[in-house]
């Protein structure tokens, strides 16, 4: 996942995951923000210029691994 900290766009890295991932994003007061079934590609952008600055966690998951990251948002 970069950059991080982020300002404008988000890429997070799905080539370790299977044929599908759900992606969750959730911000620094529990509530979900981004989330999304998808069809697994190289990477995936994110908008996120207008998300609220502060500190969220990036969850990808498929039937096999999960994976959480923190991301600053300035």
């Amino acid at each position: 996942m970069w950059p991080n900290p982020a300002t404008e766009t988000l890429t997070i890295d799905l080539s370790a995951f299977e044929k599908s991932a759900f992606i969750k994003v959730i911000n620094n007061l529990g509530q979900e923000v981004y989330s999304e079934n998808i069809a697994v590609q190289n990477r995936l952008i994110l908008p996120i210029s207008s998300w609220a600055d502060g500190l969220y966690s990036v969850t990808v998951r498929d039937e096999k691994k999960i994976a959480t990251q923190r991301l600053v948002k300035q």
